[in-house]
């Protein structure tokens, strides 16, 4: 039995280890993923998963894994497997207990910022005086601040394998100013007329788009 996880019932963890193995069960619409090597730590957003407290180190334990959430969170074996999920109690076949993970919704925040830095880049390949590259700025700063948002409501149940809550604000912060300043750029050579000569930009297209972002923003 694994009794290091008793005080830790229905409580939130993370959890890091490989997939040796898995069964689907149709019945309870549950995968239940074998798991060897795991590190079961105390969740602290302001710590990264290598520096938080260790709660346990198992040799192996089942994952149980809703199949609404087995597309986010695809099987390999001999792969690491990351998952925030709360310590559950179950009955084996023979009747004894025993403990295993049940994995909870997990914010997508990181992925969400990744993208967005993604979709920047390609703004670097494009024309950048163009009312197609000042609107996919106005987009992906929206696109950072409803990150912002997330973050704050996801509170203490961040993921932070990779980076701290922290980290996640100061790039959202530094991704924001990165697309005002872009905006601002293009709002000041369409506002004056011999930059957009010079620049042989007919008309001063940035007017209407602001318009139009400032009202839905």
């Amino acid at each position: 039995m694994r009794t290091a996880l008793i005080p830790y019932v229905n409580q939130y963890v993370l959890a890091k280890g490989w997939i040796t193995d898995w069964k689907d069960y149709e019945e309870t619409q549950i995968r239940r993923v074998y798991v060897s090597n795991i590190l079961i730590k105390r969740p602290d957003k302001n710590l990264t998963f290598e520096n938080q407290e260790l709660i346990s180190k198992e040799e192996h334990l089942n994952f149980f894994i809703p199949f609404e959430y087995v597309p986010y969170t695809p099987c390999e074996k001999y792969t690491c497997i990351k998952l925030a999920g709360c310590i559950t109690e179950y009955t084996r076949k023979d009747g004894t207990i025993d403990y295993g993970l049940k994995p909870i919704a997990q914010s997508t925040v990181e992925e969400d910022i990744l993208d967005v830095c993604e979709k920047a880049k390609l703004i670097a390949n494009e024309k950048i005086l163009t009312p197609m590259t000042l609107m996919t700025l106005y987009s992906l700063k929206q696109q950072m601040v409803d990150c912002d948002k997330e973050l704050e409501e996801v509170g203490d149940l961040l993921p932070t394998f990779y980076l701290t809550y922290a980290d996640y604000k100061k790039d959202i912060k530094a991704m924001i100013e990165v697309f005002d300043k872009g905006i601002s750029l293009i709002n000041g050579i369409c506002s004056n007329r011999a930059m957009r000569r010079k620049n042989k930009i007919k008309t001063n297209f940035a007017r209407t788009i602001n318009q139009h972002y400032r009202l839905s923003m």
